[in-house]
């Protein structure tokens, strides 16, 4: 067994190795589906019509925003281009920089890295998937709603900012919980065995 091999046995290790490829392979696959799905370049038409999650993603999120702001009694006109007009005249784009991918891999690249079983990684990959999305909805909608009142966002920090903060905040936390979960999972089937 050379040296490699012998790294690669310890499970922290593994697991960094493991955290690394799968967080890669997410990113870069949406950057991929982003680089085919934009007109010019090396667009497939296949690809923006079938594989093209990410703009559905900012559909998603214009339409929660446009919800959470309904609730608030402030009427958001959306158009096509995924812009939100507010009633104040004033506009904000769900750009792709907005969606959250990055967070999003990093959740799933951990998940998938771990030595849970396929149910625990799945529901637990789509209920982190919810939260982070949820976060990003408020983080908008905090936006839009500072935007028609004319509010400036606390300590002067970007949304963006503040969207990674919570979100990686939020991770860490989903973490922690998800770790505990796991380990009273298999002590509970090990001393059932």
């Amino acid at each position: 067994m050379n040296s490699i091999q012998k790294l690669y046995q310890n499970p922290s290790i593994k697991f960094v190795v493991q955290f690394l490829f799968f967080f890669a392979a997410l990113y870069g696959f949406t950057y991929l589906i982003i680089g085919l799905s934009a007109p010019g370049g090396l667009y497939s038409g296949f690809v923006a019509k079938h594989l093209d999650y990410v703009s559905g993603l900012q559909g998603l999120l214009q339409q929660s925003t446009t919800f959470i702001m309904a609730l608030v009694d402030i009427p958001i006109t959306n158009a096509a281009d995924y812009r939100m007009i507010l009633p104040n005249g004033k506009s904000l784009i769900i750009s792709i920089s907005c969606v959250g991918y990055g967070v999003y891999s990093v959740w799933l690249g951990y998940i998938l890295a771990s030595d849970s079983n396929g149910k625990v990684k799945l529901f637990a990959g789509i209920i982190g998937l919810l939260i982070l999305f949820l976060i990003n909805v408020s983080r908008i909608s905090l936006f839009a709603y500072a935007l028609q009142t004319g509010k400036e966002m606390p300590f002067g920090l970007d949304h963006h900012t503040y969207f990674n903060i919570l979100a990686y905040i939020a991770i860490g936390l989903m973490i922690v919980m998800y770790n505990r979960f796991f380990n009273r999972i298999r002590t509970t089937t090990d001393y059932g065995q």
